[in-house]
């Protein structure tokens, strides 16, 4: 197994943003587009953080929540949901969507690293984000 970091929603545009720099960096990316993307993931590598990209076209995100899939990941790794706006955020949030973070685009990297490494440094876990 190895350490991944799975990103999941948005579309082709935003979804290439937030992993082309995690990916040059030396990171696993898992891109998930459906549910079975996800449990492949699950299978294969141990998910060191999740990226919910939101708005959803495919409406995985809904899927995820919906049939308690990402469950399993509260509470042990980083769940960040990233939104285009501000309303986009509140809908997410008013629809259930849990999360350790609600970020609003843009997002800097290092942000997100920053918010991984505190999360998993709090629970105990070892690691290096370096961007």
């Amino acid at each position: 197994m190895t350490d991944a970091i799975v990103v999941a929603g948005g579309d082709n545009v935003r979804r290439s943003r937030f992993t082309s720099k995690l990916g040059t960096e030396g990171y696993k990316i898992r891109i998930c587009r459906s549910l079975e993307d996800f449990g492949q993931a699950v299978l294969e590598d141990r998910i060191n953080a999740i990226l919910l990209l939101y708005p959803d076209q495919a409406r995985l995100i809904d899927n995820l929540f919906a049939s308690g899939v990402i469950a399993q990941f509260f509470g042990k790794i980083p769940l960040v949901l990233i939104s285009s706006s501000p309303a986009e955020n509140n809908l997410a949030r008013s629809m259930g969507y849990k999360a350790d973070e609600f970020l609003i685009e843009p997002v800097s990297q290092l942000e997100i690293a920053n918010l991984i490494d505190t999360s998993l440094s709090s629970k105990a876990k070892k690691a290096s984000w370096i961007f």
